[in-house]
């Protein structure tokens, strides 16, 4: 009988770091925790959002690894680009006087739904939310879009969470590359956008 507890002791820690590998994946780079979106519905706050089927098909993918729906890239005072899935962040030269590493996560969701991160090189500070010296520039595209009525309607969304106003950005259009910019002060979530108008839409 001690043997046969022993045994099944043995098959449940077995099962138990069975599970453990599938979550990490490779290097745990598979199967991470991405940001939840808190959207529900595809309307918030009087807008519209500009849907995006791609993260979540990415992320239901069997072969999904997080380089697919994130990015990062050490970005110091003299400035740089992060790039991903067609959407850009551009930090200029002086926006930060130390060195950080920027992140854009495509937030699985159905919507062109983004989160911004730019952190203290090996401490978790959110050094984006506490501002930049200048401007970045959030680049979005509704290239994958269907149910846009009007691209000269379209506007970069700050989302302020479940229970805050969403904040409308000053956005620039460029119907030629389907894409919108904003110059952002702060990192936050953020998302395209346009005036709901109910039965509208396409």
């Amino acid at each position: 009988m001690f043997l046969s507890r022993w045994k099944r002791a043995l098959a449940a820690l077995a099962i138990v770091l069975g599970f453990a590998a599938c979550e990490s994946g490779s290097g745990g780079a598979r199967h991470p925790v991405l940001p939840e979106s808190f959207i529900r519905g595809d309307s918030y706050g009087g807008f519209a959002l500009a849907n995006d089927p791609l993260p979540d098909r990415l992320a239901s993918s069997a072969s999904f690894d997080t380089e697919m729906l994130s990015a990062s890239q050490v970005i110091g005072p003299e400035g740089g680009r992060v790039e991903l899935l067609g959407h850009s962040i551009d930090v200029p030269a002086g926006a930060v006087a130390e060195a950080k590493v920027f992140t854009i996560t495509s937030v699985p969701g159905g919507y062109v739904e983004v989160d911004l991160k730019a952190t203290e090189d090996g401490v978790w500070v959110d050094a984006g939310d506490e501002g930049f010296l200048v401007p970045v520039t959030l680049t979005l595209t509704y290239e994958r879009s269907t149910n846009v009525p009007d691209p000269a309607e379209l506007v970069v969304l700050r989302l302020n969470g479940v229970d805050g106003e969403p904040e409308a950005l000053p956005t620039s259009v460029d119907v030629v590359s389907e894409t919108i910019a904003a110059e952002l002060d702060h990192f936050s979530r953020y998302a395209i956008a346009f005036p709901d108008r109910g039965g509208d839409r396409p």
